[in-house]
């Protein structure tokens, strides 16, 4: 049941939300998305087999839709975040001593020290759907503090 909702969560929505969207966007032979995958779909996530391969789906998923609408002029490309501060983080990390001992934990794999906020995964979509990233297409652009560098 768990397994069933994440999927529906974190990959179902990206299958539907795109259906919805393309039919408009071929009809006017122009249009932009951008789906949040995660550093976890690139590399796995401890822990989080089922997420990882939900995340892992809309990557590749996102890249043929890419492919398959670039003569229509729609660019569909992924933001992948890495560590950031949102409750949901909070939640999972735990309160306490165990909740800060995990986000240090966390924090040493990020080059920069800290995790990133909401907006700064906002002003990365921002940019895809932009006319600034009209010549790219089937990306994945974390952000993610350096954690990985690809």
């Amino acid at each position: 049941e768990l397994w069933e909702k994440v999927l529906d969560i974190n990959l179902r929505s990206v299958l539907n939300y795109t259906r919805a969207a393309l039919d408009p966007m071929i009809a006017n032979r122009w249009g932009r998305i951008v789906s949040i995958a995660s550093d976890a779909g690139r590399m796995g996530g401890l822990y989080a087999a089922v997420y990882s391969a939900a995340k892992a789906g809309v990557i590749a998923f996102s890249k043929t839709i890419a492919r398959e609408m670039a003569p229509y002029n729609i660019l569909v490309n992924c933001v992948a975040p890495g560590p950031i501060e949102t409750p949901l983080l909070q939640q999972i990390s735990g309160e306490g001593d165990t909740g800060a001992a995990m986000i240090r934990k966390t924090l040493r794999m990020v080059p920069l020290k800290r995790l990133g906020q909401p907006e700064e995964i906002a002003h990365a979509v921002a940019f895809f759907a932009s006319e600034e990233a009209s010549y790219i297409t089937g990306q994945v652009l974390s952000v993610n503090g350096g954690m990985i560098m690809e």
